[in-house]
């Protein structure tokens, strides 16, 4: 992929548009004369963003600039830091974050148990590149236990809630960015790229992401009364420039 690519170059300025802002949060509530509660929760909210920034910069771009003070004119073109290190970054926020955010969930608000799950998410990783004897297994078990023990999340009754429109407040939420529905542009941007063209469901792009008819075979043959098979895969779709014909994208006999 290269370098000019609009998916590429988004991701990247965006992630870092967050990190900058974080900085400068960060520093000017340093600064103030504000409580230390707040600026503790303050920062940790900041220092858990960031944390996600770097955490997807690292896994998506490897070894990138580390930004954690405001940018200034001497600092503009700091040098790559490996993807470890940047790791290391993400591990120190999240740590602040879990010790010093509150415990109560907050709608669009990160907290203290929304930390300990990016770290298991953190140390996951680390665990399963370094392989079977890593250190970071354990870690991630402690982690997770704690979110699962303490947390306050279940799972929904049903897995069809995941993917309403405007699912707020889940119980399996534990972190979201909530979409104001004021706009054109809230949920999902890219939802057309499941869509079959001129499908009641209009789209410009049928079978960029799609499951393989094997392994919707696979799925259905291995646990045939899963309710998970009707809400994950699209069967059968309307056509409407053929007069809404039917047309069956699984499985392999159709209309079976």
């Amino acid at each position: 992929i290269s370098e000019t690519n609009t998916t590429v170059s988004l991701s990247w300025s965006g992630l870092y548009k967050v990190i900058s802002e974080c900085n400068y949060l960060i520093a000017g509530v340093e600064k103030s004369n504000l409580s230390d509660a707040f600026k503790s929760q303050a920062i940790g909210e900041a220092r858990f963003l960031r944390a996600l920034c770097y955490f997807n910069l690292a896994n998506l771009f490897g070894g990138v600039p580390l930004r954690i003070d405001p940018t200034t004119s001497t600092t503009v073109d700091l040098p790559k830091s490996t993807r470890e290190q940047v790791y290391a970054q993400a591990e120190q926020d999240w740590k602040y974050a879990a010790e010093n955010l509150n415990a109560a969930k907050s709608s669009g608000r990160a907290s203290k148990y929304a930390a300990y799950a990016y770290l298991t998410k953190l140390y996951w990783t680390l665990a399963s590149a370094e392989g079977g004897s890593s250190a970071n297994w354990a870690k991630a078990k402690e982690m997770g236990d704690q979110v699962i023990a303490l947390g306050g999340y279940n799972l929904e009754d049903k897995f069809s809630k995941l993917f309403e429109n405007k699912s707020l407040g889940s119980v399996e939420s534990i972190f979201q960015i909530n979409f104001s529905s004021n706009t054109n542009g809230y949920g999902n941007r890219g939802n057309w790229v499941f869509s079959p063209t001129n499908s009641s469901n209009p789209g410009i792009s049928w079978a960029r992401y799609r499951a393989s008819k094997a392994f919707y075979d696979q799925f259905r043959g291995t646990y045939p009364d899963d309710p998970r098979l009707e809400t994950t895969f699209m069967v059968q779709f309307k056509l409407i420039k053929t007069n809404n014909t039917v047309h069956y994208t699984y499985p392999y006999l159709y209309g079976a």
